[in-house]
């Protein structure tokens, strides 16, 4: 089930039921359109202009990612769809938002395969994505599709990560939040 709650008033707005539990929903940064995942194959995107009470709405499914956290991320221009999977093989993919085909797999970084828990676009021209195995976050540039920055050795796999407006980047793992200066804002 999917809820849209009015923060300062405390009440539910919207409710949508899915044919599959739900475990992550994200809204692209202009709130024109929203993606969720959850159990069962598939990310269903949703636009919010045309969603009502009775859950008449255009959807889009993405079939493959096994998405294990907050792993999916809509870029700037709503476009295109970022998806984290919790798998050994193609973990990172990029979707066209439109046709709902895969754009292109992100290769592993050398240091190490990760299974992602998190993921998500940083600018036009990054993406940040940690999770397990590896035990390491990294920054990946978008144009040449290597990382440019990497924190390795955690204690634990990544779980969340966020950034701030000001280029702070949080990643957290295990009992630990690290905090670091990103070359790249939002």
């Amino acid at each position: 089930m999917v809820k849209l709650w009015h923060v300062s008033s405390r009440t539910c707005v919207r409710t949508m039921k899915e044919d599959r539990q739900t475990m992550i929903a994200s809204f692209n940064p202009s709130g024109s359109k929203f993606i969720t995942g959850g159990a069962g194959p598939g990310i269903y995107m949703y636009d919010t202009q045309t969603w009502d009470n009775l859950g008449i709405f255009q959807s889009r499914r993405l079939s493959g990612p096994h998405i294990c956290g907050d792993a999916v991320s809509i870029d700037k221009t709503g476009t295109q769809i970022l998806t984290g999977s919790w798998r050994r093989n193609n973990c990172l993919q990029i979707w066209d938002a439109e046709s709902g085909n895969k754009i292109m797999d992100i290769p592993d970084d050398f240091r190490g395969q990760s299974q992602i828990y998190t993921c998500h676009f940083l600018g036009n021209d990054h993406i940040v994505a940690g999770g397990s195995r590896s035990n390491l976050c990294r920054l990946i540039d978008r144009r040449i599709l290597m990382s440019t920055g990497i924190l390795n050795d955690l204690p634990g796999g990544v779980y969340s990560t966020h950034s701030s407006v000001r280029g702070v980047l949080g990643v957290t793992t295990t009992t630990i939040i690290y905090l670091t200066q990103s070359p790249v804002r939002p």
